[in-house]
């Protein structure tokens, strides 16, 4: 599962707990109702106020609430943020019905609290959070100002709002906590997963030419052959090793020794098509595995990189080095070890036919 899928998926659950929430509230509200009707409190009546004012006009604002809030979670038009703000404004409509409704039970207004940390928690949004604080604090006033407008603001009540305000107010702080919070440890997960990167391709490379190294080098020819096996893919295997090295060590110094090396391996970068691979398999060692190519294509490449090699110049010698090279294609009768040791046999007896030459074994 990829993290789209994923936060669709918590979306999804989100706006069904929404549907249950909405769903339950009017169910008590109706068996409420009910109870009022049966004590006598009021009327089976469609004139009945608190028929209108508890149960149809409010359910039928929070079930276009989240009518509104499904369909745009659903449709593909909307962007991650702005279904996100939906459903959390779809929430604030139901919690500050619930709070104005049942506003005797000043409790009910404490239903703000879970799209307060939901905006933080789970969508880690600060504009969300402000919105949500900004709607809150609506939703407490409005309810103030109606029991204010019945006379029902005492003492008890007056504490009861204040401390709602002061929730509102340390639920923000918390969420705005919990921001910042996950956003540094994202940023340092992201710093650690690029430093495993780095490490990894670091494993993975030759530090002198920037190739892959020997390690690489199998991993990969495990890789190609399962792929055949699966797939009958053409590839082809090059082993190359510098002529003469030892003496251009021993005459020219191991740094200009180096530099044969790092300049090999930028002419096999170069003429090595994308999907190709090349490697520093060890020392003046080097190999690569033509991807998607017959031995005739391969072969092809392969006299480039000599050619262009044998034509490089440098600041400590006049004469052209070249190497030699084994080429051999993948088949059904090879496995990882014969198809490695017979191009490798190749490449020697490329080294015996005179050198400066790739010797392919059909």
């Amino acid at each position: 599962m990829n993290e789209k899928e994923l936060r669709n998926g918590f979306r999804s659950q989100l706006i069904n707990v929404h549907a249950v929430a909405v769903i339950a509230a009017t169910i008590v509200e109706i068996v409420a109702y009910i109870l009022y009707v049966v004590s006598g409190t009021c009327e089976l009546s469609l004139t009945c106020p608190y028929l209108w004012h508890s149960l149809v006009i409010p359910s039928a604002v929070n079930f276009i609430a989240h009518i509104v809030a499904r369909c745009i979670c659903k449709s593909k038009k909307y962007t991650d943020n702005r279904k996100n703000s939906v459903l959390i404004y779809a929430t604030m409509v139901t919690t500050t019905v619930v709070s104005v409704v049942h506003r005797d039970f000043i409790i009910a207004a404490c239903a703000f609290i879970f799209p307060v940390m939901l905006s933080s928690a789970k969508f880690n949004d600060r504009n969300l959070l402000k919105h949500s604080l900004f709607i809150s604090l609506a939703s407490i006033t409005l309810t103030t100002l109606v029991l204010y407008a019945e006379n029902k603001i005492g003492v008890a009540n007056a504490v009861n709002i204040t401390a709602l305000y002061a929730f509102a107010i340390i639920s923000y702080l918390s969420g705005t906590i919990n921001i910042n919070y996950s956003n540094r440890s994202n940023e340092i997960i992201k710093t650690q997963a690029m430093q495993n990167t780095m490490l990894e391709q670091f494993l993975q490379q030759d530090t002198m030419t920037g190739l892959y190294n020997h390690k690489m080098f199998y991993s990969q020819l495990e890789e190609y052959i399962e792929k055949y096996n699966r797939e009958k893919i053409n590839f082809c295997l090059a082993v190359i090793d510098v002529d003469d090295f030892k003496t251009i060590n021993d005459t020219y110094g191991h740094d200009n020794g180096d530099k044969v090396l790092t300049a090999l391996a930028n002419i096999m970068n170069e003429f090595c098509a994308h999907e190709d691979l090349a490697f520093r398999y060890g020392g003046e060692e080097f190999a690569i595995i033509f991807v998607n190519k017959n031995l005739s294509q391969a072969n092809s490449a392969m006299k480039s990189i000599l050619s262009s090699f044998q034509q490089q110049k440098y600041s400590f010698t006049k004469k052209s080095i070249t190497f030699s090279c084994g080429l051999v294609q993948f088949n059904d009768s090879f496995n990882k070890d014969s198809f490695f040791s017979t191009a490798d046999a190749a490449m020697y007896k490329a080294k015996k036919s005179g050198k400066n030459c790739i010797y392919k074994q059909a």
